[in-house]
């Protein structure tokens, strides 16, 4: 009409249509499940048979560490999962006998994806299990078991197949092998990591 001015208005329906696909392609890309084979450098905790050990002579702390671990998750950025560790350690002197310590361990673990991005990954893990382990000198000692618990720290690149990890894990045990002292097979470590997830 005249006089009047017409106004149009115009709806950007492309954020209202790209939004959907948006979101799918970010709820693909979440965490469903990993695995893990992990290898590095382990060290022994302090404990009371540790310290008697020292004194003997038997002064190194360091052991080998081998990790296969995996989860899948059920819900956003929390999983279900199950690890496994292989440890063992062997010192000696000119003057003693060689000393050998092998622990294996099993267990569940619930991780949380602290950061779940496709292409960096930060997990922490709570850990139980069971250890079982042993220490021996002359070839004698008898393995025993006790509870483990412990956490574990992973940043990870998915693109790469490759992560870092660090954690600890405790497990005390009565006294085991010709010591006679209250032990500790738990470890420290910091590990490389082998890494795929889907």
């Amino acid at each position: 009409m005249p006089g009047f001015a017409t106004l149009t208005v115009v709806a950007d329906s492309s954020a209202v249509v790209d939004s959907a696909p948006r979101r799918n392609v970010e709820k693909s890309a979440r965490l469903k499940w990993f695995g893990r084979a992990s290898i590095g450098q382990g060290w022994v905790l302090r404990s009371d048979q540790e310290n008697a050990l020292r004194l003997q002579g038997y002064d190194s702390p360091f052991t080998s560490y081998f990790g296969l671990d995996g989860a899948y998750f059920p819900w956003p950025r929390l999983g279900l999962g199950v690890w496994g560790v292989f440890s063992e350690r062997d010192d000696s002197t000119d003057l003693l006998p060689e000393f050998e310590e092998t622990v294996l361990v099993g267990g569940v673990q619930v991780p949380v994806a602290i950061i779940d991005d496709p292409h960096v990954r930060i997990l922490l893990d709570a850990r139980l299990g069971v250890v079982t382990g042993r220490q021996q000198l002359h070839g004698a000692g008898e393995f025993v078991e006790a509870p483990a618990v412990g956490l574990d720290f992973g940043v990870v690149f998915p693109k790469a197949y490759f992560g870092l990890g660090a954690g600890m894990f405790s497990a005390p045990v009565s006294p085991t092998g010709e010591l006679g002292a209250d032990g500790n097979f738990g470890r420290g470590y910091f590990v490389l990591v082998a890494y795929i997830d889907g």
